[in-house]
């Protein structure tokens, strides 16, 4: 057995804000912009000052969230931002009053919340309500003349356990990975036990399959895609979720255990035809 450090999963790889939202206008300032700190350390807004909508406070989400510890991604092709660190991550969308924070190393998230406005860009800055930053454990108190954001108490997430063999792996976990003919020749590049409960395993050609007792959602992919079908695959109800024509996520379970495989690229839905027998 071998520990291996947790790797942050995120669908999103653009450092730069698309053009078309960086040449937004730049956002309403108050008359007296609040100073914003972070566990009492005063944070550099780089001068994208707070702002308020609908009478909820918004403020710079790259700015507050770095010294959170958090990694701010731009995500054009969802028209959204993805926030994450090693242990959680929250897909933001654009306009969409709808804030969610999902586990990267165990099972779950957390019911969708509303904060009172949907995240905005304003000339290359992403703001979002003050509020938000509770999902991330976080309370944030209004002063006359500041907003003081102060960690609740300190995450500890679950660990990721690398294994050296799928036996090994198996065996930990309680369960064995179904023999399905899809999975015949694919060569294994890592393989993990995550919260002590999930079987991941990852092969060499993209392809990545999760397994866990239950009925819930296993695939920790919480992003929304454009496509989204239920198709019977050898018997079984499958939800495939994707974009142009092409599957990058299957999800299903049969009452007693649940699954999911995804892909690094999209594959035709026709592939998981025969894939599960």
């Amino acid at each position: 057995m071998k520990y291996h450090q947790m790797m942050l999963t995120a669908a999103c790889a653009v450092s730069m804000m698309p053009a078309a939202l960086a040449a937004a206008p730049i956002a309403p300032a108050p008359v007296s912009a609040p100073a914003v700190t972070v566990e009492g350390t005063a944070v550099d807004l780089g001068g994208a000052a707070p702002y308020q909508e609908n009478g909820v406070w918004m403020v710079p989400l790259r700015a507050v969230a770095g010294p959170m510890g958090y990694e701010v991604t731009w995500c054009p092709e969802d028209n959204g931002v993805l926030v994450a660190d090693e242990a959680v991550k929250m897909n933001l969308t654009y306009g969409v009053d709808s804030y969610a924070r999902a586990s990267q190393t165990a099972l779950g998230m957390t019911a969708p919340q509303s904060y009172g406005a949907g995240p905005e860009a304003w000339a290359g800055v992403t703001y979002v309500p003050a509020g938000m930053f509770s999902l991330l454990g976080y309370t944030v108190e209004e002063g006359e003349d500041t907003l003081a954001f102060t960690q609740e108490q300190a995450q500890l997430p679950n660990p990721m356990v690398a294994w050296d063999t799928l036996e090994e792996a198996e065996e930990a976990v309680g369960f064995a990975l179904p023999d399905w003919k899809g999975l015949e020749g694919r060569e294994i590049q890592e393989v993990f036990v995550i919260g002590g409960e999930l079987l991941e395993v990852r092969y060499e050609d993209g392809l990545t399959c999760r397994m866990a007792r239950g009925t819930q959602d296993v695939s920790g992919d919480y992003q929304v895609y454009a496509e989204e079908t239920t198709r019977t695959v050898d018997g079984r109800e499958v939800t495939l979720k994707g974009k142009d024509g092409r599957v990058s996520l299957a999800v299903w379970n049969d009452g007693t255990y649940t699954w999911s495989l995804s892909w690094a690229e999209g594959v035709a839905p026709e592939t998981l035809e025969g894939f599960l027998a």
